[in-house]
């Protein structure tokens, strides 16, 4: 009696897995046909002179973690746009300089930045003899050092009437490392920014996620699926922060109450004075955008990724990177416009900033569109509507 219990315990158990493994199997089958993972094709290249850029010519796909498949087809010149050839008579160019953000490739490319100012600013000259061109200059992990590489040796030759900079909260992190493997001339002007040269000061990094753990999650569909959708292996890089250590903390800018980071601002700086000369010797006014994070401008917005970085769930920052710029840039008469309070006062019902990613929403787009839009009216650069 007492063995067939046991036996039919054991089939029971045995039925029990069996189900089990039938099911998960079933589950991989269907993720396989119908879900399609976070995907970031590998769309740039490496570059002798600007350390890295988006590949040329190139027709590819990126797939969001909200599912949302975003179209990446870049230009001749490794843009984000269309393509550009000489100027034509009556064409009006403006340059847009950024990183990510600009480049806005978590949006498909009628809803970027910079094509909507552009229809914004056609909408102001219809019927008046005028087309506006406004150029994606924006490519990834760029900032000023970079930029005026890039502007120097490449986009200069786009022929642009004015020049749009936009300055990100990680622009000085990105500036302290690229300056440490630059090559600089004799007036202390950077000129390349190798790419196979290691930024010195980084360290064995604190957490790496577990061989077993890659191991399933590039072979199962299943365990890629449950760690994107609670983020596991981001959340583990976590422990690389170190809050207000700038070479650890990408975001070190936008913390309340951290060590004194001057010195690295004055970096960022005077990369900017030296864009602006450049402009200005070539006559080419330069408006600079300095726009928030998130977490900089609503206690709601980018809920899930300032976990990921060590900040409070519902808190607002400021930061000590907005302060500085508006002194240094009255100091250096550099014509800067400081969005922190413009998009703290946004009224709209959507968020600015994608949950987890960070970078804007459409919504994001169109907002800071709008603000690159009343700026250039309002600063008299622009010709005349007469």
């Amino acid at each position: 009696m007492e063995r067939s219990v046991n036996q039919r315990v054991l089939r029971r158990v045995l039925t029990s897995l069996l189900a089990a493994l039938l099911t998960l199997a079933l589950v991989e089958v269907a993720l396989r046909v119908f879900w399609q993972p976070a995907t970031s094709y590998y769309y740039y290249k490496s570059d002798p002179t600007l350390n890295h850029r988006l590949r040329p010519r190139i027709r590819t796909w990126r797939v969001l973690h909200d599912g949302r498949r975003i179209e990446i087809i870049t230009n001749a010149n490794g843009l984000r746009d269309v393509e550009y050839g000489p100027k034509e008579t009556n064409e009006l160019r403006i340059l847009v300089l950024g990183d990510s953000f600009i480049e806005a490739t978590t949006n498909p490319f009628p809803l970027i930045s910079s094509k909507r100012l552009e229809r914004l600013l056609n909408e102001r000259y219809q019927g008046k003899n005028l087309t506006v061109r406004v150029i994606n200059g924006g490519q990834v992990s760029y900032s000023p050092i970079l930029e005026y590489i890039f502007l120097k040796t490449e986009l200069i030759d786009l022929a642009p009437d004015i020049v749009l900079l936009n300055l990100d909260m990680g622009d000085v992190q990105d500036d302290l490392f690229y300056s440490t493997i630059a090559d600089f001339d004799a007036d202390n002007e950077p000129t390349r920014v190798a790419h196979d040269r290691p930024v010195p000061m980084i360290i064995q990094r604190k957490w790496e996620p577990p061989a077993w753990q890659k191991w399933l999650i590039d072979h199962l569909r299943l365990a890629h699926f449950i760690d994107q959708r609670f983020h596991i292996h981001a959340m583990g890089e976590a422990a690389n922060v170190v809050p207000g250590d700038l070479r650890y903390d990408r975001l070190a800018t936008t913390r309340d109450g951290v060590s004194d980071l001057s010195e690295h601002y004055r970096r960022t700086g005077s990369y900017l004075t030296m864009i602006d000369r450049y402009l200005k010797e070539r006559g080419i006014p330069l408006l600079i955008f300095a726009y928030p994070l998130g977490h900089q401008v609503a206690p709601n917005e980018w809920p899930q990724g300032r976990v990921r970085e060590q900040f409070e769930t519902g808190k607002v920052y400021t930061g000590t990177f907005f302060p500085f710029l508006q002194q240094y840039c009255a100091e250096q008469q550099l014509n800067c416009r400081l969005l922190l309070d413009a998009f703290r006062a946004y009224q709209g019902t959507e968020p600015l900033y994608l949950p987890y990613d960070g970078h804007w929403t459409p919504a994001g787009e169109a907002f800071m569109a709008q603000q690159q839009f009343t700026a250039l009216v309002e600063s008299g650069l622009l010709p005349s509507t007469e």
